[in-house]
């Protein structure tokens, strides 16, 4: 509630209302005040003249029984409390209260001020500036009215001719029933102001209900279905203020998300008959492409068993015509003989090759993958390729881990991938050294071989894993091979969710690490 649109409109609008509302009182109040004390201060100035009119002919008489007579007469009005006479010096001629008779005035009291303030006394003072507002010591306000009584003809047998002013009447009236009369229009005031106020809040709270919180709330509830998925909802417009139009803008935007999902589903429905169709042709395609690759393999084995026995015959033969088993050569056949037991071999390799890429691409079941001991595997591997290396006056070396390290495989594939890469160390490696490095990494195990040989190009190194690649230095050297064994490693990682990574610098070396994961039995 504190924080809704409804309740800070209402506060603002609310308080705006009730500050104006009650600026309006106050000063309605104040002003009928105002009057109550003008129309008191004009009432008692009327009577104080009359009275002052009304004893001229005593004065002139010097009758000054008949003067306070009169005087009483007067002050038995409810409100006017006593009226007396002061001569031109200040001093109390007559007075209602016999106490004061005689008694003097401080010429800069505030009653005296207003006409004698400076220079010669001011004898015509406005009727409104006579009067003055006190307190008693009973703490109740009253209001003096102070009347000139001015020189004239008949009176220059007892005053000089050259006074203006003989002396003033000074008319004391009550206020208590003004007073009575402005606490009643202040109490009023307040009472109304408070009604006023609570009828602009109520004014306020219903209009704001009525015309802007039930279209935001609709607004708000139609907003929140259409997040919700429910693009059919549809916000009702009760007038044509900018609310209203707010909702028909928002039921015509809404409209326009509909349609616009409608033929979004209808174009995911034959995006999803043609991905359905077009995954069936890939299938079905895909199908072909391994029965070909079987068909590709099946025809590599057959070929190269066809082949491996009658190369291997052959390479037989030259070698016990070479070794002269059956008979002297001259050196020229000599020579000629030792060269086609040469291809012969590089041949029986090739198709080595390509048996142990058949057998790694085979999908057929095989032997289930058991627990390896890697290790183990390696260093028998480095054993078979370590005469090669020290023939080549190449120096190779084992770093192996501190703890057994298995790997869930099949022996025959990790023998594959380790003499691969032996071999290509081996065979690319004129000088220097071959480092294998062994070692743990959390649930994986990490082989790196690392050569000092001839390296390989920088923009050989991404096609170096496919099958039958073979870098322009490769060439360049005439180093004879097939261009199988790293892709032959890679076929192993990928089968058993391993990695391989190649970095190598043209004439320093080349590092190749296998990552397979470990097992723990």
């Amino acid at each position: 509630m504190w924080h809704s649109l409804l309740f800070k409109v209402m506060v603002i609008v609310g308080g705006i209302l009730s500050a104006c509302i009650a600026l309006l009182l106050v000063f309605t109040a104040r002003t009928h005040e105002s009057q109550l004390l003008r129309h008191a201060i004009l009432h008692t100035g009327r009577m104080s003249d009359m009275a002052a009119r009304s004893i001229r002919p005593e004065m002139l008489a010097q009758e000054r029984t008949a003067i306070l007579d009169i005087f009483d007469a007067y002050t038995q009005e409810e409100e006017l409390e006593k009226i007396r006479l002061f001569d031109k010096d200040g001093i109390i001629v007559l007075s209602t209260q016999r106490s004061e008779i005689k008694d003097s005035v401080d010429m800069t009291h505030e009653m005296c001020i207003k006409c004698h303030a400076e220079g010669p006394p001011h004898v015509l003072p406005p009727p409104l500036e006579r009067g003055r507002i006190f307190r008693n010591a009973d703490g109740a306000r009253r209001l003096a009215i102070i009347t000139p009584i001015y020189n004239a003809p008949a009176c220059y047998t007892c005053h000089d001719s050259s006074l203006e002013v003989l002396g003033v009447l000074d008319a004391v009236f009550s206020l208590q029933g003004v007073d009575a009369s402005i606490h009643r229009v202040r109490q009023a005031a307040i009472a109304s102001g408070v009604l006023a106020i609570l009828t602009a809040w109520v004014a306020v709270a219903f209009v704001l209900q009525r015309f802007v919180r039930q279209p935001v709330h609709r607004l708000l509830v139609g907003t929140q279905r259409v997040a919700e998925g429910d693009l059919g909802v549809e916000v009702a417009v009760a007038a044509d203020d900018e609310l209203g139009r707010l909702c028909a803008a928002f039921n015509a935007m809404n409209a326009k998300l509909k349609k616009a999902a409608d033929e979004h589903t209808r174009w995911n429905r034959q995006l999803e008959n043609q991905v359905k169709t077009a995954t069936k042709e890939l299938e079905a395609a895909n199908e072909g492409l391994r029965a070909a690759d079987r068909r590709r393999a099946e025809f590599i084995r057959t070929v190269v068993h066809q082949l491996r026995a009658p190369v291997s015959a052959m390479q037989s033969f030259l070698r016990l015509i070479t070794r002269r088993i059956v008979g002297e050569l001259t050196p020229k056949q000599q020579d000629l003989l030792e060269r086609v037991d040469k291809k012969c071999g590089l041949l029986l390799a090739t198709v080595n090759d390509l048996l142990d890429m058949a057998a790694v691409s085979d999908e057929r079941p095989q032997r289930p993958p058991e627990s390896v001991d890697l290790g183990e595997l390696i260093a028998r591997c480095v054993g078979q390729f370590s005469h090669l290396a020290q023939k080549r006056g190449v120096r190779l070396t084992l770093n192996g881990p501190p703890d057994t390290v298995h790997i869930r495989a099949t022996t025959r594939d990790l023998e594959y991938a380790a003499s691969n890469l032996l071999s290509n160390a081996v065979h690319y490696t004129r000088e220097g050294t071959i480092d294998v490095t062994l070692r743990s990494e959390g649930p994986v195990a990490v082989l790196t071989v690392t050569d000092t040989g001839i390296g390989i190009p920088e923009h050989d190194i991404p096609h170096c894993l496919r099958e039958f690649y073979r870098g322009d230095n490769v060439t360049q050297h005439l180093y004879e091979g097939t261009g199988l064994g790293l892709s032959i490693v890679k076929k192993v990682a990928d089968k058993y969710g391993g990695t391989i990574d190649l970095q190598s610098t043209l004439g320093t070396g080349t590092t190749v690490t296998l990552t397979l994961p470990r097992t723990t039995t």
